[in-house]
């Protein structure tokens, strides 16, 4: 518990990785967002792009990613099994001058597989992401990242990008070199990927895990960049903690002055008032510390929690539909004079039209599978004229 609560903090609820891939010549990035709900992750967007600004425009301002980098920048091989990383990299690239070059090894069963990029290229790489403020956490380079995978995925083959490779009993046996225009779907802890997620799929859970890759020469770099956004967000989340606290001490001082000045001045009146002048004001004072508390509560629901609900209910809503009411906390009863307001409290009204029943049915579905919807009551659903269906539905919230 302590370490999903450490992990929360530093991470939140969203995971992310980017690769940088090649396909005919053409660069693109592939986005993968993933949200943990309780012990198991979702997708929560996929998405091709053709530039880091992109990225800018597809996730929030605090997201972390980790970046993947499987481009044409990257050169990998295959050579006989070798477990020293320098040998290593010098059997498959005998001419270069190693440390100019970031280096990843991945071992397979019987060979090793070698992935090096210039240095100058990885760090002008970062630089753009940076200068985007966008906070990168980590690095890997080709498909080093596919070890991740291994205690998830049964033994079978499977693709990348650009890649085929083989497991057999946790193991990697093969790592070929792979392209293909066909999109392949993979069940993974729950997950359905496809090719082109795996290497985001590995990373994310390479993070998530804490696992920590000795078969690179970036150990620091990367240890530096997790380094330098945990700083960041404690930062940001203090400041706003901060914050929180303070605006919560002035608004509970507030409410003290406020709830002690009207006791002060009801007793000051209470010696002077007959008793039935007396009663008429506690029951007056009364009727108005319920108002300020029900307004209360639903200030501060609006401000936390509703507003998000109704913006479910927005953006869930077919184009094929159009609202004609969203009501929160619907009256119970006709306001009368020095009675108290009745709501109907965890309910939210909607009427509207419907152009087509097979959407609107796709629709209530959606809205009861969402984790703040109780239930959801169908209180009218009735044809009209020009084919057009009213509905009126009753949502009631957890």
């Amino acid at each position: 518990m302590f370490k999903g609560l450490l992990k929360h903090i530093k991470f939140g609820n969203t995971y992310g990785a980017v690769e940088h891939q090649s396909s005919e010549g053409q660069n693109s990035i592939r986005l993968l967002l993933l949200k943990k709900k309780q012990t198991a992750f979702e997708i929560e967007k996929s998405t091709l792009l053709n530039e880091i600004q992109q990225v800018v425009n597809s996730t929030s301002k605090s997201q972390h990613l980790f970046l993947t980098i499987n481009n044409n920048q990257v050169l990998s091989k295959i050579i006989p099994k070798e477990l020293s990383n320098a040998k290593a990299v010098k059997i498959s690239y005998t001419n270069i001058i190693i440390n100019d070059f970031y280096y990843d090894i991945l071992q397979l069963e019987q060979h090793t597989y070698v992935a090096i990029c210039r240095k100058e290229v990885v760090d002008i790489l970062l630089k753009s992401y940076q200068k985007f403020q966008i906070n990168i956490i980590g690095f890997s380079l080709g498909n080093s990242s596919l070890k991740n995978l291994l205690p998830f995925i049964e033994s079978g083959e499977f693709q990348t990008g650009n890649t085929k490779f083989s497991t057999n009993k946790g193991k990697l046996t093969s790592l070929v070199s792979y392209k293909s225009n066909i999109k392949k779907q993979y069940p993974i802890n729950g997950l359905n990927i496809s090719n082109s997620e795996m290497l985001g799929l590995a990373s994310t859970i390479g993070y998530f895990s804490g696992l920590d890759s000795t078969n690179t020469n970036y150990r620091q770099e990367n240890e530096s960049l997790l380094k330098g956004y945990i700083q960041n967000n404690i930062f940001i989340n203090g400041l706003k903690l901060g914050l929180g606290i303070l605006l919560t001490t002035l608004l509970i001082n507030f409410f003290l002055f406020n709830y002690y000045t009207e006791r002060n001045v009801a007793l000051s009146q209470s010696t002077k008032l007959g008793q039935v002048t007396k009663e008429k004001f506690l029951k007056l004072n009364e009727g108005l510390l319920h108002k300020k508390k029900l307004a209360h509560q639903i200030v501060n629901l609006s401000s936390s929690k509703i507003a998000y609900y109704l913006d479910q209910i927005g953006i869930s809503l077919p184009t094929t539909a159009t609202l004609k009411t969203l009501m929160y906390q619907p009256i119970l009863k006709k306001v009368e004079n020095q009675k108290k307001l009745l709501l109907d409290e965890h309910i939210i009204i909607v009427k509207g039209i419907s152009l087509n029943s097979d959407d609107y049915s796709k629709w209530i579905n959606d809205l009861e599978a969402m984790d703040w919807v109780k239930s959801i009551e169908i209180i009218n659903y009735g044809l009209q004229k020009s084919k057009k269906t009213s509905f009126h539905i009753k949502v009631v919230m957890q």
